[in-house]
């Protein structure tokens, strides 16, 4: 049995049906391909539709949202899909699939910021689907360095680690360990690589050994922790 219409993302000019969880996504499919080679790779893979849909449905005849050039009567457009038959994504909940399409349809920063949690969703699910969200990263990173600064930087460094995000994104997180006067505890060590370990280690000892010098600045600009002259 299909599920139910999402809320934001069931449109009558659709042209794929996702299903994730019991939520089914109907959306224009070329912002899909475009924007990440996973579900165009998703896209391109499904079965090809029968030229006309004659299943009955409580409501009727099988409707496809009205843009049939048939009467409804006898089935739908053999261009459109069937909510009989959706694209299921299964290593994904419906919040992290609505949260992704927010960010191809521009509200996660333009209609409506970011809350920390859907910031850590998008982080997640645009890796899982190789999407490029660097037009977004600034509003992101904004929300969860007031969330988890100064008190948690290690979650800041272990997510973007893990998403593969820019490194100099953790410039805020990593100057809050660097410059604090607690040390990096076992459990913040155990959350970071090996590399940012080490950085940190030298450029505390550094930071309170010459405490009016500038932290490095190729460390915390992108370049990682490869090549630091400490």
């Amino acid at each position: 049995m299909p599920g139910l219409p999402n809320e934001f993302y069931y449109s009558a000019d659709g042209m794929v049906v996702f299903q994730v969880e019991n939520q089914l996504f109907n959306i224009l499919a070329q912002p899909l391909r475009e924007r990440s080679p996973i579900l165009n790779e998703i896209i391109s893979k499904r079965p090809k539709s029968m030229d006309l849909c004659f299943r009955l449905t409580s409501d009727g005849p099988c409707q496809f949202h009205s843009r049939s050039t048939f009467s409804t009567m006898f089935g739908v457009n053999p261009e459109s899909v069937c909510n009989y038959a959706p694209i299921h994504l299964k290593k994904t909940t419906a919040f992290e699939f609505e949260t992704l399409m927010d960010s191809f349809f521009h509200k996660i920063d333009g209609g409506f910021p970011p809350t920390p949690e859907r910031s850590m969703v998008l982080l997640r699910v645009a890796y899982q689907f190789e999407v490029d969200i660097s037009a977004h990263l600034d509003a992101l990173m904004g929300v969860l360095n007031e969330t988890y600064l100064p008190a948690e930087p290690a979650t800041i460094i272990e997510a973007l680690e893990k998403y593969e995000v820019d490194p100099k994104h953790m410039r805020g997180a990593l100057e809050c360990i660097v410059s604090r006067q607690m040390p990096m505890s076992h459990d913040e060590a155990a959350r970071m690589s090996r590399e940012v370990k080490a950085g940190i280690v030298k450029a505390r000892d550094r930071h309170f050994r010459e405490p009016a010098l500038e932290l490095c600045g190729r460390c915390w600009r992108g370049e990682g922790l490869r090549g630091c002259h400490y």
